[in-house]
């Protein structure tokens, strides 16, 4: 998958997106359903995401997806047990 950011935060493009911006795949979602998890269950969570400058068919203009990753650093912290890659 693609990674991006927009004003909602880091996420993942998947392979059949379209420019709907509700076919988007959040991390920070991925994080809330993670959260959900019970505390003692060790959980992983790698981020292959390629990175490109930009993808103006899907409306990314300029890509921040790295840097909107490091703005979820507490919401990673708050998970027990998780593991991020």
């Amino acid at each position: 998958a693609h990674g991006g950011r927009d004003s909602e935060g880091a996420f993942l493009f998947p392979d059949d997106t379209t420019p709907d911006p509700s076919h988007r795949v959040r991390v920070k979602a991925i994080l809330d359903r993670l959260a959900k998890l019970p505390a003692r269950t060790h959980k992983l969570l790698i981020l292959d995401a390629s990175q490109p400058q930009h993808y103006a068919d899907l409306g990314l203009l300029h890509n921040d997806f790295a840097e909107a990753l490091d703005l979820l650093d507490a919401d990673i912290a708050a998970v027990p047990n998780l593991v991020v890659i």
